[in-house]
């Protein structure tokens, strides 16, 4: 999602330059996720990861408080703290 974003961006130029490469270095590689973390693209998906969090939530209101439940609300919230 952080590079589908960025590429909607004035970073898209720059990225497709370098991913148009046969191989790519790891310098390429690093400065891909610069570009992309400079379009914004991280900040991006973080907001709309914990928009869709919040809508899933929402909707096991309606079901019985259970283990289950409990385990779904606990795997949407553990997936906004993932780090990379």
């Amino acid at each position: 999602m952080p590079l589908i974003y960025a590429l909607k961006t004035d970073r898209k130029k720059a990225i497709e330059g370098i991913l148009r490469k046969r191989n790519l270095s790891r310098k390429d590689v690093n400065r891909v996720i610069k570009e992309v973390k400079l379009s914004g693209g991280i900040d991006y998906a973080k907001e709309l990861a914990l928009k869709y969090a919040k809508k899933a939530v929402k909707y096991l209101e309606v079901i019985p408080d259970c283990e289950q439940k409990s385990l779904m609300i606990d795997i949407a919230n553990d997936a906004l703290k993932r780090n990379y």
